[in-house]
């Protein structure tokens, strides 16, 4: 007689409360690698005794499997991924992490300034090394890598030297290379070249891709709608495929899209989405070419605006979306700073221009390209499109002369996007290898220990330095926007000036005075804090280089580093054309009532020029000192990428011979490659 309900999940919970003690059992006698520093039990259980003791764990599961057959009581399937549980627990150890900063710890009693700076170095590090855990965790499940590329070398896709790099990444326990490498066996294996749309929230990617494709299917509206980045494919009959992290794919009706990939059908992916595909039988998308419409970014984004930044680095076209109706904003800079440095050609659309009258939108267009120019310093054709109909053809002219040619040569514009993928994974791996080897080949067993903390405490430091300054230069750029009244002050100063010269004043002069005064100083401010930061990590390499001879090249940080592209102060409020301010003859012989007058009077003038141009201001000088914090970020981690080793003091860690014949055989493979490192890539 079978187990009545009751009795059988009785049964399975006493069971699953005993596994989850033997899963703690065999944490508590060492399965992993090492014991943790944090352990409240002493490890004084033999090898012999813990090896049997896990054989008896094995045999106590088998045991509770027969239990569940001879009963006849089905086990419990899993269903949590996994990846996905990891993933959340790494989430939470990010946030308990934040509790560790110093300014929580001061909220238990003063804290000193040193442990305050060590304390903040530590809590770097650790999220530093979470975060690369994460991005390893992110990857997909499923075939593994090395049998994906064997497959695509079968099929004649020329992935040997992803295989090598595949190799290399592994042996040497890379994994922060990983994602990179997994994304270019995915573009070698789908085969279709990737045209991604991106912008802020609700600057009209939907729409546009819905005029394009001569479909309604993508969902849209004036709220952030977009969560999940849609793939638009080929397919006949049309179909939606959905897949998930935690069960396998589903195909349904275009009708259920806004349920999957909205905030309001999806709020924060709570369904663990991993990916959305829409086949329609659009001859726009017949020939290999795919379209992916992104989450929007943003304040106003939610949990879209990261699912869209991670999509970057994958398109083989970025196409950016700018607002006709708006100013640029950081995100659209920064989403154009993003696509350059990954190697990605980028389009720039000003949608809905409809919104401006034709002189209008053709001021907008150079404002446009020329902020585009000055600030990031790329030189970008800007076309205004929009769905509208009677501007529709600006649309259609944008695509027959700039997309409808990729058509023919999709292929072969995908090779060369890949292979730009591939050799500047292919570099960086070099340069991580090269400063492996320098590092290895400077270390002695006899100084380890004390070269190991050296470098820890000095690596700390620099991490510790970048923060400070990203902060600081944050707060700098910020506090653009908090000048108006001292510009107002320093306009009127410079119009009761020429009055009391008997001169007519000039506005725009007075402006321009009142720029040099007050924001000159503070963009020049923010380029010295970057400057500070070169010199400061090239110190601590230098210090490094001084325990490891080789093992590192500090001038690459350039501590001679020119600031390109730093926006120009003088060009950030432009009063249009001269305007002559007489001094009124009732104030004349009245000093004092001619500075109030004309503080007045420039306060009126400037009051709807001054808040704007001090926000774009802000953004442009906030965007830029990010890209130049990245950059020495980026150069000062693969530099100190050499030291690492010895600081993990890893057994595991390769001869030099190996590593260096390693070295040597991978550069001569990107040497024969196409492209390197001088072509761009």
């Amino acid at each position: 007689m079978a187990l009545n309900e009751s009795q059988a999940r009785h049964l399975l919970s006493s069971l699953l409360h005993i596994d989850s003690l033997l899963d703690q059992l065999q944490s508590l006698l060492g399965a992993g690698d090492g014991p943790s520093p944090l352990s409240r039990h002493v490890r004084d259980v033999s090898p012999l005794q813990g090896r049997v003791t896990l054989d008896f764990i094995a045999q106590l599961r088998g045991q509770m499997a027969a239990t569940l057959a001879g009963l006849r009581v089905p086990p419990p399937r899993p269903q949590i991924s996994a990846r996905w549980a990891a993933r959340t627990g790494l989430m939470s150890i990010q946030n308990a992490l934040v509790e560790l900063e110093p300014a929580r710890i001061t909220a238990y009693g003063p804290l000193d300034e040193d442990d305050a700076r060590t304390l903040s170095g530590f809590v770097t590090e650790l999220e530093k090394t979470v975060q690369r855990l994460a991005e390893f965790l992110a990857e997909k499940p499923g075939q593994s890598l090395q049998d994906r590329l064997e497959r695509l070398e079968r099929a004649g896709r020329g992935a040997d030297l992803l295989a090598k790099l595949e190799t290399l990444i592994t042996r040497y326990g890379l994994v922060e290379l990983r994602p990179a490498l997994e994304l270019i066996v995915e573009r070698l294996e789908e085969q279709a070249f990737e045209i991604a749309l991106f912008g802020r929230v609700s600057s009209g990617k939907s729409s546009l891709l819905n005029r394009m494709l001569a479909t309604d299917v993508l969902p849209v509206g004036v709220t952030p709608v977009t969560a999940l980045p849609t793939r638009l494919e080929y397919g006949d009959p049309a179909r939606l495929t959905v897949c998930y992290a935690d069960r396998p794919p589903e195909t349904t009706g275009l009708d259920q899209l806004r349920h999957f990939v909205t905030e309001q059908g999806n709020p924060a992916n709570r369904r663990h989405v991993s990916q959305v595909r829409v086949a329609l039988p659009s001859p726009l998308l017949h020939e290999g070419i795919v379209f992916v419409d992104t989450p929007g970014v943003g304040s106003l984004a939610t949990s879209g605006s990261a699912e869209a930044l991670a999509y970057l680095p994958r398109c083989d076209l970025g196409v950016v979306l700018l607002d006709a109706g708006s100013t640029l904003e950081p995100e659209d800079l920064r989403l154009l700073a993003l696509l350059c440095e990954s190697g990605t050609p980028a389009m720039v659309l000003l949608s809905k221009c409809d919104l401006l009258a034709p002189p209008d939108l053709e001021r907008m267009t150079g404002y446009v390209r020329s902020e585009l120019a000055a600030t990031l310093g790329l030189a970008l054709a800007v076309h205004p499109v929009s769905v509208m109909e009677a501007h529709v053809w600006r649309l259609e002219e944008w695509f027959s002369q700039h997309i409808r040619p990729l058509y023919g040569q999709h292929q072969r514009l995908l090779q060369a996007s890949v292979a730009r993928k591939v050799g500047h994974l292919g570099w960086r791996l070099a340069q991580v290898l090269d400063n492996l080897a320098s590092g290895a080949q400077a270390t002695s067993d006899s100084t380890a220990q004390t070269t190991a903390a050296h470098l820890a405490e000095l690596l700390r430091r620099g991490a510790q330095k970048i923060e400070e300054t990203r902060h600081r230069c944050q707060a700098l750029a910020d506090a653009v926007r908090g000048t108006e009244a001292d510009l107002v002050e320093c306009t009127a100063a410079a119009i009761a000036a020429s009055w009391r010269q008997r001169a007519h004043a000039d506005l725009a002069a007075a402006v321009a005075h009142a720029v040099g005064a007050e924001l000159e100083p503070r963009a020049v401010a923010v380029s010295q804090a970057i400057q500070e930061l070169a010199e400061a990590l090239a110190a601590i390499l230098a210090e490094a280089n001084e325990l490891l001879p080789r093992a590192g090249a500090p001038d690459e940080l350039g501590t001679e580093r020119v600031v390109a592209g730093l926006p120009a102060a003088g060009a950030a409020i432009s009063v249009p054309g001269p305007i002559s301010l007489r001094r009124p003859w009732w104030l004349r012989g009245l000093p004092s009532c001619q500075a109030r007058y004309a503080r007045r009077h420039a306060g009126r003038l400037l009051a709807g020029v001054l808040p704007a141009s001090l926000t774009a201001f802000a953004a442009q000088l906030r965007t830029w000192a990010q890209r130049q914090v990245d950059e020495l970020e980026s150069t000062y981690e693969g530099l100190a990428a050499a030291y690492r080793p010895l600081i993990a003091a890893s057994p595991k860690a390769p001869p030099t011979a190996e590593l260096l014949a390693d070295l040597e055989d991978l550069r001569t493979a990107l040497s024969s490659q196409e492209p390197t490192p001088g072509d761009g890539s």
